[in-house]
């Protein structure tokens, strides 16, 4: 008899909602201790003790993942929102510390898509992040223009240009 009142008393608390987050069709999803559980059974404090980095499943890009609510969920998503309610409508979660399994609430910033691209490392990020050409020109306003061929855009140094014409058309005189 004793076992069974201490069986009611643990399901009761692992379906104790500790919070409320979004699911990825906008649906509301109540949070449980077991929930909660399962989680913290696979993340890690790393070894400088400035992350939690998750040990379950990932995506192909490295993005740790859980299965709750009938969905697939990221599970930094769900971190922030335990911390720190609803992300914000229209921004995303950038990983600061740019350890895509880390799921500590502390690394996880809402940017826009536009910012969270050009903190990254890709090609247009790097490119958007340089100041000057690769001759040592200052990309500004006097010295730069854009230019727009196969759908993709670039600066163009206009003192590099310059040289390139004249160079062009010393050959050919």
């Amino acid at each position: 008899m004793n076992s069974t009142i201490e069986t009611s008393a643990v399901e009761a608390r692992e379906a104790q909602v500790v919070a409320t987050i979004e699911l990825p069709d906008g649906e509301p999803y109540d949070v449980t201790v077991a929930d909660l559980v399962r989680m913290l059974d696979k993340a890690e404090l790393s070894e400088d003790g400035q992350h939690v980095v998750w040990t379950g499943a990932k995506t192909a890009d490295g993005y740790g993942t859980v299965h709750m609510g009938g969905h697939t969920m990221y599970v930094h998503r769900i971190t922030y929102q335990f911390v720190n309610g609803p992300i914000p409508e229209g921004l995303l979660l950038d990983h600061r510390c740019r350890i895509r399994h880390c799921c500590s609430a502390a690394c996880l910033e809402p940017v826009t898509n536009a910012e969270n691209i050009l903190r990254g490392e890709s090609p247009s990020a790097i490119n958007a992040r340089k100041t000057h050409c690769k001759n040592g020109h200052a990309f500004n306003l006097e010295n730069t223009r854009s230019c727009t061929s196969s759908g993709r855009s670039r600066r163009v140094c206009l003192a590099c240009e310059q040289s390139r014409n004249a160079a062009r058309y010393l050959q050919a005189a």
